[in-house]
């Protein structure tokens, strides 16, 4: 797979997973069919929607809205699957359900979770792609 790699990373990364290869090619070739221009719209539609999408959940969680909870929990998890980020995904995953069930006691820390991960997978992407970071001024 043929993709361009950006030597400007925003921060180094924790130590999580790498990203799926297979479901990256999907992403360059079936997706965007290799065209950069599109990659990197995608991916900044991605950063932005990811931002607003766990603003989404903590308001949702403070305000004990459980079916935007799993809304915006939903939305994530299919974007992150996307990219390969299946470990993501899965928390994704566990905060939707959580919410469908109405346990949301331990959904603050799943939260705290997705949003470390989240950067990780930014700064992932990066690694492999250029593309303007809605988050590049944030921690």
């Amino acid at each position: 797979m043929a993709l361009q790699k950006n030597s400007m990373h925003p921060q180094e990364s924790i130590d999580l997973p790498d990203l799926d290869e297979t479901a990256l090619d999907l992403f360059v070739n079936d997706i965007c069919g290799g065209d950069e221009e599109i990659i990197a719209d995608l991916l900044e539609t991605y950063c932005q929607s990811s931002k607003s999408l766990i603003s989404e959940m903590n308001q949702a969680l403070k305000n004990g809205e459980k079916d935007e909870l799993r809304r915006a929990a939903h939305s994530l998890k299919s974007s992150c699957r996307i990219f390969g980020a299946e470990w993501l995904a899965g928390n994704c995953e566990k905060v939707e359900q959580l919410a469908v069930e109405g346990r949301t006691e331990s959904v603050a820390t799943i939260l705290e979770q997705i949003h470390v991960q989240t950067r990780h997978l930014r700064i992932l992407l990066h690694k492999h792609f250029e593309f303007h970071d809605c988050m590049d001024n944030e921690a």
